[in-house]
């Protein structure tokens, strides 16, 4: 896991860096509301890596509660990025009220729009800027257990049953090797989703250009490389 987290992480800071780098220094109201919830997003992925690379057993429960923030933080991030998914208006009552638009479901009164919404236009917006990462199923892979990371994040049920008794350690957190392994490296990629809607959709920029491109891609086959160790004959 240390060599996974490891690997993840230091591709999230780079990612974290460009999009500083990338950013509107004197942004609209828009993109900055939109460029600071996307930079809070890839720092999530950056934090919790360093904390899967720990090797104590008490790091990791925290860092799956990470995960379920960096996808609150980046759905709204693109959400408020985007005209098309938000007015003008919508964002200046956000910065005002700090609450989410209402929306008129049908057969629902007005309520506040709900993060499975916001996902799911995530993944509209996935399969429309990278259509190779929406093939690959990425798209399908932020909500496999949305309910359990709500309970992470507010002392669920789920808490309870991921904790069990170990010969060593006491009372730690428990989950499957595969199932941290695969936070890990789903951070960064969102992280990687961050970084365009960065360039493409609050910058409006035509391409995305990198001062050591050598370093990048290395960096970025070593995220690669440890995928490979997550599929069934992978180590770990």
């Amino acid at each position: 896991m240390h060599e996974i987290a490891l690997a993840s992480g230091t591709l999230a800071e780079l990612l974290r860096q460009s999009l500083n780098d990338g950013r509107v220094k004197v942004p609209t109201s828009r993109q900055r509301v939109a460029q600071a919830l996307l930079a809070a997003s890839v720092d999530h992925a950056v934090s919790l890596n360093l904390l899967l690379s720990r090797p104590s057993p008490s790091a990791a429960f925290s860092a799956v509660g990470l995960f379920r923030l960096q996808l609150d933080a980046l759905a709204r991030g693109i959400f408020f990025a985007r005209p098309e998914f938000s007015s003008d208006k919508q964002v200046e009552d956000f910065m005002l009220n700090d609450r989410m638009p209402l929306v008129k479901p049908p057969n629902e009164r007005k309520r506040q729009i709900r993060l499975d919404e916001l996902i799911a236009q995530l993944r509209e917006f996935i399969a429309t800027v990278s259509p190779e990462l929406a093939k690959a199923g990425l798209h399908n892979r932020f909500s496999y257990a949305l309910d359990a990371f709500n309970g992470f994040v507010h002392g669920g049920r789920d808490v309870v049953k991921s904790y069990q008794e170990h010969s060593k350690f006491g009372l730690i957190f428990h989950p499957d090797f595969k199932t941290l392994a695969n936070i890990s490296l789903h951070a960064t990629t969102l992280s990687l989703i961050a970084e365009m809607t960065q360039f493409y959709v609050v910058a409006g920029l035509k391409s995305m250009t990198f001062s050591n491109i050598d370093k990048r891609d290395q960096i970025y086959k070593a995220f690669l490389d440890a995928g490979k160790r997550v599929e069934p004959n992978g180590g770990g």
